[in-house]
């Protein structure tokens, strides 16, 4: 079945390729540059990686749809043997020297494929248009000229369909979120190399064609192969639509230097919009673990600090010193009874990274009531908790440095009563808190807000662009707002 489905990709690709050329060329031009991008070659690739080597002979089967189409049996049957190695030799250069892995998400995959697309489809690009002279089809001072435009031909259409295929398969899509600012980029992608490549083929001037290049950088640089994969496509379908509408009206003699211009810039537009996406995703790898090394450090400290209060001790030592104390001194017996209590919640975690935000809550209230009775008058507390997100999951600690935060600056800041305000509540899929306190915002200086810094590690581990951290600033009040998805 896989072979199958294989052959019918391919042989449907070179079936659109050689229609669309006669459609818009019956008569043919030079050279064969009806084919403008011979969609086959990265179909072909594509299916290789995916499958594995030993599907090549499935492509020999490319030889039907052109000697259907009215091609010379001898030709056809020499194009898809040459074809099938081009495709064999690409997918083993990828494989082998590449270090493929199911998707090009490297620098090295994506480099191996741009040498592959300008050295595999030499094995055919060499042969035919040699075959061609020799039979008499056009003069051999063609040649040249027939060797570059079915090489760029091939070469390119391997860098636009290849890795675009394999996404597809795999369903891989590099970055999750911002879908709206992702069609829009898609949208402007695909606007902006209509727009070049129509004033290209309309001889306006070469360079409007350049206008292609920002919108696909920046969805490499933003987000990932997969993505990318995708605007390319779009592109080429922009191409094949410029020359539809300007093939009636163009001399036939002047359209083989322009697909060779198109051919050559496409190349160069896909190798640099793949470049950027490798290299966008190769740092975000690197990111992640340096996330994920400073978490795994983190829990080891945290951990350490655990072992080395001994929690039993801790809390009959504190019993103890609550028992002397008179009856009446009610404040301090209360004090030492909810820092018993806010120890046990701290200490008796495990290895937890998850918590109901109504545990969490829970803890920073015991926390809130030792620092009320601490600073008496000048500190009021106020917490608005909506009760569908309570159950919500949210990382451990979430909210006792952003509390400890909003305490320390909002007494600094604040000249009478410092008001701490907690409020949290689900909107559209999303919980969102916000932590604020009265006063104005207050440079931390060189100790950069330590706390607030690894709660932004800690949610970009954890949710990656799904979640949010702002710090808001009023006119007497600052806090810090967090939306986390309500499913993660």
């Amino acid at each position: 079945m896989r072979a199958l489905l294989f052959s019918l990709a391919s042989n449907a690709a070179v079936l659109s390729v050689i229609e669309f050329g006669l459609y818009l060329w019956p008569e043919g031009l030079a050279v064969n540059t009806q084919n403008i991008f011979w969609l086959a070659t990265g179909v072909n690739t594509a299916g290789l990686l995916l499958l594995g080597l030993r599907y090549w002979p499935v492509l020999l089967l490319n030889a039907f749809p052109a000697w259907i189409l009215g091609g010379p049996l001898a030709m056809s049957l020499l194009g898809s043997c040459t074809n099938a190695l081009e495709a064999l030799l690409a997918a083993w250069m990828i494989l082998r020297l590449g270090g493929f892995a199911g998707r090009f998400d490297s620098i090295r995959s994506v480099g191996v494929l741009l040498i592959a697309s300008l050295i595999a489809p030499l094995v055919n690009t060499i042969v035919i248009p040699a075959y061609l002279c020799a039979a008499g089809m056009y003069p051999w001072s063609e040649y040249g000229r027939a060797l570059g435009n079915w090489n760029l031909s091939n070469g390119a259409a391997m860098l636009f369909i290849t890795p675009l295929a394999v996404t597809v398969f795999r369903r891989d899509w590099g970055r999750e979120g911002r879908m709206i600012e992702l069609v829009c980029a898609g949208i402007l992608a695909t606007a902006l190399s209509f727009i070049g490549f129509d004033a290209t083929l309309h001889g306006v001037g070469m360079n409007l064609a350049f206008l292609a290049f920002p919108a696909i950088i920046y969805i490499a640089a933003r987000y990932g192969i997969g993505e990318t994969t995708v605007a390319l496509g779009l592109t080429l379908l922009t191409v094949y639509a410029s020359l539809a509408l300007h093939a009636p009206i163009k001399p036939s003699a002047e359209i083989p230097a322009m697909i060779w211009f198109l051919q050559a810039f496409c190349w160069v537009l896909a190798a640099t919009g793949l470049l950027v996406a490798a290299l966008g995703t190769e740092r975000r790898v690197a990111e992640r673990a340096s996330l994920e090394a400073t978490l795994t450090a983190e829990k080891a400290r945290l951990a350490a600090l655990r072992y080395q209060i001994n929690p039993h001790f801790l809390f009959n030592a504190l019993n103890s010193v609550r028992a002397t104390l008179p009856l009446s001194e009610a404040v301090a017996r209360e004090m030492i009874t909810d820092l018993a209590g806010y120890l046990r919640s701290t200490l008796n975690t495990g290895e937890e990274e998850m918590i109901a935000l109504g545990e969490e809550l829970r803890s920073v209230q015991e926390y809130l009531r030792i620092e009320e009775r601490r600073f008496g008058d000048h500190l009021q507390t106020k917490l608005r908790i909506e009760e569908n997100a309570e159950k919500v999951e949210v990382p451990i600690f979430l909210l006792q440095p952003l509390v400890e935060n909003a305490i320390r600056h909002g007494l600094e800041a604040s000249r009478d009563v410092c008001v701490v305000e907690i409020t949290a509540g689900c909107r559209e899929e999303r919980l969102v808190i916000q932590v604020s306190n009265t006063g104005q915002w207050k440079d931390p200086g060189e100790r950069k807000g330590v706390g607030l810094e690894n709660i932004q590690r800690r949610l970009k581990l954890l949710y990656g662009e799904k979640a949010s951290f702002q710090i808001e600033k009023g006119e007497n009040a600052v806090g810090v707002r967090i939306e986390l998805p309500v499913n993660s």
